[in-house]
């Protein structure tokens, strides 16, 4: 328990003068508990044991000068191994060091402890310099730090920005595509831009930080801005923020009840749902796929085939299988929609796998990924979809169809991508072939192709800069060359040039 306190929270018991706890009271008392071990915050009175413990509660009363070099190398250490330098580290770094940064003459927030802690305690925290940084301050990211021992020969910024403006991105984008829009989208893009959404005007939780930041920095954060709602609060969940890029043609719908009405969501939500899996919407090809795409996780709520009655996955989850009434329309539809093939309705686990094979498969070839094939392979899997959703959300029917008929359909798993359903060909190029098959010669005469191609090809797009100060090929040399084959749509690295 001590050795947890000291190595989590140390500068919280450490003597007054060096003590953090004044200034980082919340986040120190987090660690109350400790206080049942001979530690004390610097508000209570340190008391010495009867056996004769130390008193005082600072690191280094606390444990010997062998134990604080290893807290401080196990927690700081880094050496030449730059893939080593992560948030987690800086983290743990930070909390060792916190009270002795006072013993480096380059840090400029305190003034020097050096002569009071003594010259043998400061060396013990050496490591701890490399968190200090041109300005005397204290590193916060590990950014800031791979930057300060990795690139110090490099005063041009771009590659941490274009690392921030990457990580937003990969986090935050979904575009046109609204089957991108998930709750993990939501998350992770929160955890990016939680430091940053002081940035805009439109968010009232807190004062504007844009002049402190900086219009640059602000602007590498620009999609978070799609966090914040229209009252300045924050977007919470997947169905907010649907709601708020794709449906605000429905909101004049709702005025009545209050901009932002959290106790309307879900109406909102079922009428967004009901719109797009509408009778007029299932008789063509894009209504189909838009309600689809909004349905695929819940499509076992509405097994109707008295023999697999018990397969039904309405009873587990009773109020998601309610608010996506709308989608039964996709397993029992009205008369002149577009037909999706019951499984159910096939006699034999071997017509079933054919229908599968003859509307899903494409092997090796890329080439053979078309519209076509994409449409039918979704009209035939669109009951078993479910079986390949995520289970940490208890959305996969996987536990009530079974393992033996989810095997059946297992082609259909090209069909579902990280974010969502794969709508058009392109989304299933791209999730089932690398680079080096998508950027082939016929590229050049494919159009489908090609664009699977440069879509592939623009994740890496920092290897393909033509300005040498925004170029990362030099430092990541190996990593671009795994996309070489770029080449063929034109795509070459600077130094190729």
């Amino acid at each position: 328990c001590k050795g947890l306190c000291l190595e989590k929270r140390s500068c919280c018991f450490d003597k007054p003068g060096y003590s953090c706890y004044e200034m980082e009271k919340d986040w120190c008392d987090e660690y109350k508990a400790c206080e049942k071990t001979d530690l004390k915050f610097l508000g209570g009175a340190t008391t010495s044991k009867s056996n004769g413990g130390n008193s005082g509660g600072s690191i280094a009363s606390q444990l010997t000068p062998e134990e604080i070099e290893k807290a401080v190398y196990d927690a700081c250490y880094f050496g030449d191994d730059e893939s080593r330098v992560t948030q987690e580290l800086v983290t743990q770094c930070h909390t060792v060091c916190q009270s002795r940064f006072c013993c480096f003459d380059s840090y400029k927030l305190q003034g020097s402890c050096r002569a009071t802690v003594g010259e043998d305690e400061c060396e013990l925290y050496s490591l701890c310099e490399q968190l200090i940084n041109a300005n005397g301050g204290e590193v916060k990211t590990f950014i800031e730090l791979d930057l300060k021992e990795f690139d110090s020969d490099k005063p041009d910024l771009s590659t941490s920005e274009q690392m921030i403006e990457k990580d937003v991105y990969d986090a935050c984008y979904f575009g046109n595509d609204e089957s991108r829009v998930t709750q993990e989208l939501v998350t992770k893009c929160h955890n990016v831009c939680r430091s940053r959404l002081c940035c805009f005007d439109s968010y009232k939780l807190e004062s504007s930080c844009r002049a402190d930041v900086g219009e640059d920095e602000c602007g590498l954060f620009a999609l978070c801005e799609q966090l914040i709602t229209k009252d300045g609060d924050v977007v919470k969940t997947f169905i907010e923020l649907d709601l708020k890029e794709f449906d605000d043609g429905t909101s004049s719908s709702y005025s009545a009840l209050g901009p932002g009405s959290k106790a309307n969501e879900g109406d909102q939500f079922t009428t967004v749902l009901e719109n797009a899996c509408s009778e007029s919407s299932l008789k063509t090809l894009d209504g189909l796929q838009t309600c689809h795409s909004k349905c695929q996780t819940h499509l076992c709520c509405f097994t109707t085939d008295p023999t697999l009655v018990d397969q039904n996955c309405s009873g587990l989850i009773p109020s998601g299988c309610g608010a996506y009434e709308p989608c039964k329309r996709l397993v029992t539809p009205p008369a002149g929609t577009y037909t999706v093939t019951s499984p159910t309705s096939l006699s034999t686990r071997e017509e079933i796998e054919k229908r599968v094979y003859d509307a899903c498969y494409f092997g090796d070839d890329p080439t053979k990924v078309t519209e076509e094939l994409v449409t039918k392979c979704h009209g035939v899997c669109a009951q078993r979809l479910c079986c390949f959703s995520d289970y940490s959300l208890q959305s996969s029917c996987r536990a009530t169809v079974g393992e033996d008929e989810c095997e059946l359909y297992s082609l259909c798993d090209q069909l579902v991508t990280e974010n969502g359903v794969a709508s058009d060909a392109l989304e299933v190029e791209e999730k089932e072939f690398g680079v080096n098959e998508l950027c082939i010669d016929k590229a050049a005469v494919d159009t489908t192709l090609f664009s699977a191609c440069k879509e592939t090809c623009q994740r890496r797009s920092c290897c393909f800069e033509s300005n040498p100060g925004y170029s990362c090929y030099e430092l990541e040399k190996d990593w671009c060359d795994e996309y070489e084959a770029c080449s063929v749509i034109g795509y070459n690295f600077q130094d190729n040039r």
